[in-house]
């Protein structure tokens, strides 16, 4: 997917998203790190098998929960662990 993107696309959807007054969406911007290119998906990877790669292009807050079935219930079930809940 990653390899798919323009990095001009991703610049300029990044500068749109910049606009947003949503803190939400400024704190996935700042997950990023300002980059427009990426060699390796996991650069975007902020926990195991938490991808924030999502955001690059569109706007909201959020982030994919990414692995095997296994890999992701086991997440599922630390954010339960810690009081998250979707």
């Amino acid at each position: 997917m990653l390899a798919e993107l323009d990095p001009a696309d991703v610049a300029n959807a990044q500068e749109t998203l910049a606009t947003s007054e949503s803190e939400g969406q400024r704190r996935v911007r700042e997950l990023h790190g300002g980059l427009t290119t990426y060699t390796d998906a996991r650069q975007l990877e902020v926990h195991p098998a938490l991808w924030s790669g999502i955001g690059l292009m569109r706007s909201g807050a959020g982030t994919a929960l990414v692995g095997s079935h296994t890999e992701v219930a086991v997440l599922i079930a630390e954010y339960a662990a810690a009081g998250r809940s979707s």
